[in-house]
């Protein structure tokens, strides 16, 4: 209307965000709200008026968005829809109508419990998480709860052909641990590199790289006789050790990878949703190595 570019000026982007978001408050009750901002730029008032519906409508990507998790947590936790007790919504945002409206359709209908107060909810739940982080023992003797962490990838280390072998896998409760003997690929190898990797895919190529070690001294021997022992071991915050240790000699190295070394970053979201399109594809992959594996094994035997 007035042909204003206010991008530049911060102080009316952030009253203008303000408003907006007294405005989506007022939706959440209202069917209508009205914005006013005097002089939000250049001296210009600022009036406008906002339906819920129209509200609905510019947010309808953002509200199916939300839905994504929810259909994720169902699937892997293996449970129907039907198998859960209590939709408890938690949160600012499931004050809004369309979205606790989605939520009820989604599970077939079921009604939401509405007896706990969303935003205190949330409070609630950080004050929690910061006991069990100092570990404050006597928080879950209090209350009765038992408190669980899972693991949010699948971490684990190449393997012959560039397999990903999964070590402690997606969904895991935490701490873990979990140990797993190798061995060498060709004759009189005196060393193996341990590369640690973190996504869902079969190829580690596709995979996030935490680290990597190399660990030598292995004597003479041939193919598929050293025995190295492995170890993921995965505390309560998520830190991961990894060690490797060779039977024979005892030769042993071992890497540590902390949250601050970008192991929960935006790539591992967009490699676990490659991983569910690529499924079929990654499949085919990880059987063609595993047989050519097989033939290799088969030829060395013969001998």
């Amino acid at each position: 209307k007035f042909k204003k570019d206010m991008h530049e000026n911060q102080r009316a982007l952030r009253r203008l965000r303000t408003a907006c978001e007294r405005t989506k408050r007022i939706l959440s009750s209202s069917t209508q709200a009205h914005i006013e901002i005097d002089s939000l730029f250049e001296g210009i008032d600022f009036n406008s008026t906002m339906t819920r519906a129209c509200f609905e409508e510019m947010n309808m990507d953002y509200f199916h968005k939300c839905m994504e998790p929810i259909a994720k947590v169902i699937s892997d936790s293996n449970i129907s829809k039907e198998q859960v007790h209590e939709v408890i919504l938690v949160g600012g945002s499931t004050h809004i109508p369309k979205i606790q409206s989605m939520v009820t359709d989604f599970f077939g209908g079921k009604e939401l419990c509405k007896s706990i107060n969303p935003d205190e909810a949330v409070a609630f739940g950080a004050t929690v998480q910061a006991a069990i982080l100092a570990g404050k023992s006597e928080f879950e003797q209090l209350y009765g709860f038992e408190f669980y962490d899972i693991s949010s990838f699948s971490v684990g280390l190449e393997t012959a052909g560039g397999l990903m072998a999964p070590m402690i896998k997606r969904n895991t409760t935490i701490p873990a641990k979990n140990t797993k003997t190798f061995s060498t690929y060709t004759d009189n190898q005196s060393g193996v590199l341990i590369q640690i990797f973190e996504g869902e895919r079969a190829m580690s190529r596709d995979c996030k790289l935490l680290g990597k070690f190399n660990l030598e001294g292995i004597p003479p021997m041939p193919r598929g006789k050293p025995q190295i022992e492995v170890s993921f071991d995965m505390d309560a915050y998520g830190g991961l050790i990894v060690s490797a240790i060779e039977k024979i000699t005892g030769q042993t190295q071992k890497i540590k990878v902390s949250h601050d070394q970008g192991r929960y970053c935006d790539d591992i979201l967009r490699l676990v949703e490659e991983a569910e399109k690529c499924a079929g594809k990654d499949e085919a992959k990880k059987l063609r190595v595993q047989s050519k594996h097989a033939l290799e094994n088969y030829v060395y035997s013969m001998k």
